[in-house]
């Protein structure tokens, strides 16, 4: 801004924002009132206008007053929020708004400020703190205590600080803001938590979270002022908003009040049962930004991975709705030349429907079989029949690929019983043409059905295996390393 290099903001500017200076514009002429406002955001607030004043009074600001510093400050509408670490928070500070305005209204038309003020950090390996309100500097050494005491095994948190989101808030001087931080505790934590795990990756914008943490009896804390922080967050555009028990349903009778229900889900924080990770783990699940669906592969694969820590009841499905097909043309291109003539002439494809029906997909892709049989495997676990859960996927799959399965009943309670089921498919493939390739895919299904699958092969049978790298970090397969291996063929008896 003109001539400053730092901007000020301490406990006197809040209440001459909440109420000395609307008191005084009330008696200036309207014409008056942009220029007042343009002054006080050139010389005391700068960067942090658009976090803290109503989206309107900073537009008459800008309509009124030519000034590029004005102009250049952050349409946070189209801002991308920074990797991990946006809280939200209410100064209560003597005399503030939020307090003047009581606990439903929140300062009329004549309000400058948001219902809420909103502090955006963000947590930082060596990070630089300065600025950063002392207060907000205590509940983050109280936060990594909380998670170095954890136990995680690897979950290394010491190494990071709480800095300003972005560069041009460093401008800003809050040391000396007094602040009332405990309801931005599940902010911070969540969100170092997922810093240290994953190293990098955007949170979702539309996610809040506000809550406190009481460290001596373990548990999640209420808040005050939920009404104005619901305004505020859904002022900021939130989807997705996780507030402690108690406060759950004022929540949702705010959110109903402002009909956005339909496009606005709030959630509790989960029972903490003594360990803080276990507050925040619903969190967690929605917490990162999905990429879009042009994003470069490692991106959506790491997406994937954290789906897998944090949402196994999505991650199947976005593998196969955003990985699946590139996984496709990246196992083709690492076909060895044995399978890749193999692939060329029309196969006969032999598969498992597991769980993991994906496979069925990869291994119709890879091979652009002339006929695929999926077997539909029946006995032992009451898991072991996949069908009827994957009907519709195999159906959509139809229409979009071709994919056309014969559903073949394979029945194998035991080991006994696969091996009967395996001689009977090979008998009825004994007089495919020489020159039609066999290929059985063992990867998939249970392993003594794959066993007896293999052991029972006829001599032309080709026996494949779908191998990948492992990521140790997250406990799961490396998408996009996948490969087909030939593990046995031509095997003749002894």
């Amino acid at each position: 801004m003109v001539g400053k290099d730092r901007f000020r903001v301490d406990n006197q500017l809040v209440p001459l924002l909440a109420e000395d200076l609307p008191r005084e514009l009330e008696t200036q002429s309207p014409d008056y009132r942009p220029y007042v406002i343009a002054s006080v955001i050139q010389s005391r607030l700068g960067p942090l206008a658009p976090y803290w004043l109503r989206p309107q009074v900073l537009e008459e600001a800008r309509g009124a007053v030519r000034d590029s510093e004005l102009a250049r400050l952050p349409d946070l509408a189209r801002r991308p929020r920074p990797a991990y670490g946006l809280a939200l928070v209410t100064c209560c500070v003597g005399n503030c708004a939020n307090e003047s305005a009581g606990t439903e209204g929140d300062g009329g038309e004549a309000a400058l400020l948001r219902p809420a003020l909103v502090l955006p950090f963000r947590w930082q390996r060596d990070g630089d703190p300065t600025g950063v309100p002392e207060d907000f500097l205590q509940l983050a050494d109280r936060v990594k205590r909380e998670l170095e005491n954890s136990g995680e095994r690897g979950l290394a948190v010491g190494d990071f600080q709480l800095t300003w989101a972005y560069d041009e808030l460093r401008q800003v001087d809050a040391g000396g803001l007094q602040c009332e931080t405990d309801s931005g505790f599940f902010a911070l934590a969540a969100s170092l938590y997922m810093a240290a795990r994953e190293q990098d990756g955007q949170v979702d914008p539309r996610v809040w979270i506000t809550g406190g943490w009481d460290s001596d009896k373990r548990t999640v804390q209420s808040v005050g002022g939920i009404a104005r922080k619901i305004r505020t967050m859904l002022d900021f555009g939130a989807k997705h908003i996780f507030v402690p028990a108690p406060n759950l349903d004022e929540a949702e009778r705010e959110v109903e009040k402002l009909a956005v229900r339909n496009r606005c889900r709030v959630e509790d924080l989960s029972p903490a049962r003594g360990d803080v990770r276990n507050a925040f783990r619903n969190v967690l699940k929605v917490f990162r930004a999905e990429p879009a669906a042009d994003a470069p592969f490692s991106d959506r694969a790491d997406y994937y991975k954290h789906l897998f820590v944090f949402n196994r009841t999505e991650d199947r499905k976005y593998y196969r709705n955003h990985l699946l097909d590139d996984i496709i043309e990246k196992c083709r291109e690492r076909l060895s030349d044995e399978l890749r003539r193999i692939s060329e002439k029309g196969p006969i494809v032999v598969t498992t429907l597991s769980n993991q029906c994906e496979l069925v997909r990869l291994a119709h892709g890879v091979f652009r079989p002339s006929r695929m049989i999926v077997l539909r495997t029946a006995g032992g676990s009451p898991q072991s029949d996949f069908w009827e859960k994957h009907k519709d996927i195999l159906e959509q799959w139809q229409r979009e690929y071709g994919l056309d399965c014969e559903a073949r009943r394979f029945p194998a309670a035991s080991p006994e019983e696969a091996t009967q089921s395996a001689n009977a498919l090979y008998r009825e493939l004994q007089d495919v043409p020489e020159e039609r390739p066999i290929v059985v895919d063992l990867t998939p299904g249970l392993k003594h059905c794959s066993l007896a699958l293999a052991m029972q092969a006829p001599p032309r049978a080709v026996l494949v295996y779908l191998q990948h790298a492992y990521d140790p970090r997250v406990g799961c397969p490396d998408p996009g390393t996948e490969a087909y291996t030939i593990i046995n063929h031509r095997r003749r008896a002894s």
